[in-house]
């Protein structure tokens, strides 16, 4: 789950613990979700950019924070976490 309302469009990349890049994907309605990957151990997630509904307002408003979270990956297992401003601060 993407966090701050859902962002829908954010583009989240998942890293390994040696920065490589492991995958990319869009989120869609405050989803983000990485399919089974060959990888395996520690990893962390940046989310930047798309769009949310301000809770206020009603008015669309482009996210302008980078979101993250970090997690394990095991090797052929989809990859589910949890990416919010909480996750972003630990």
């Amino acid at each position: 789950m993407l966090s701050k309302g859902p962002i829908t469009g954010a583009t989240c990349t998942l890293y390994s613990a040696t920065n490589q890049v492991l995958s990319t994907s869009n989120s869609s309605n405050g989803s983000v979700s990485f399919g089974a990957l060959a990888a395996s151990g520690p990893v962390y997630v940046n989310c930047t950019g798309g769009t949310y509904t301000d809770e206020s307002t009603g008015a669309t408003d482009t996210n302008t924070i980078t979101f993250s979270s970090a997690g394990v990956l095991v090797s052929g297992q989809p990859l589910s976490l949890a990416i919010t401003p909480l996750t972003t601060l630990a």
